[in-house]
């Protein structure tokens, strides 16, 4: 049972931890700290038991994992991987305070985005035999998108961005203050929680 179980792991299944994160991360933004923590919870349960089976996949049944890796139709699942890693990576950060945890699971949601990027992206393009448009591109393709963007979110959670924004030792912003800039129409303080803050620190310092 356990060897078909392993055997037939779908990715998909990261879809999972992802949507148990965004809500979790969405009751702790609307301060229902029981929804958030008993989310949390889940994850910590759900995340590293799904990682388990893919491994046992990718180790004992490598063939399989690789032939679905590079199929136009359930390729792009595996980024599922991604954007599950960093939504338990943000939930620690945001949940936790924990910025060491949030930058490891950033570290090893990028090595997975490079590989299972590319790898899909490679074996889908030069393979010989394609499948037709209405087939060969899915829903699941979007993951493409939503793994970058969930490291990019991460990424300004968990390293530079929050301490551009909360130490500001010399206040970069010529128009310092909680008003928007009037030449770029950029607030300072917008998503301190996320890469646009170091956006709209940039965008202020060149254009202000």
């Amino acid at each position: 049972m356990w060897k078909t179980v392993v055997e037939k792991f779908p990715p998909a299944y990261f879809t999972l931890v992802m949507a148990t994160g965004i809500i979790s991360l969405a009751a702790h933004g609307l301060h229902i700290q029981w929804v958030a923590e008993g989310f949390f919870y889940l994850n910590l349960v759900l995340y590293p038991l799904f990682v388990l089976l893919l491994l046992g996949r990718v180790l004992f049944f490598f063939s399989g994992f690789k032939a679905e890796l590079a199929s136009h139709e359930k390729g792009a699942n595996f980024l599922a991987l991604v954007a599950a890693t960093c939504l338990v990576g943000s939930q620690l950060v945001l949940l936790r305070g924990n910025q060491t945890a949030g930058r490891v699971l950033w570290a090893l949601a990028a090595v997975c985005w490079v590989v299972l990027l590319y790898a899909f992206l490679l074996s889908v393009t030069l393979r010989p035999e394609k499948p037709p448009l209405e087939t060969g591109l899915n829903g699941s393709w979007l993951l493409l998108v939503v793994s970058t963007q969930s490291l990019a979110v991460l990424g300004g959670a968990s390293f530079q961005a929050v301490r551009l924004i909360s130490r500001r030792p010399r206040s970069p912003w010529p128009c310092s203050g909680p008003a928007w800039c009037p030449p770029c129409r950029y607030r300072p303080m917008l998503a301190c929680s996320s890469s646009w803050a170091y956006f709209c620190w940039a965008a202020c310092s060149t254009w202000c």
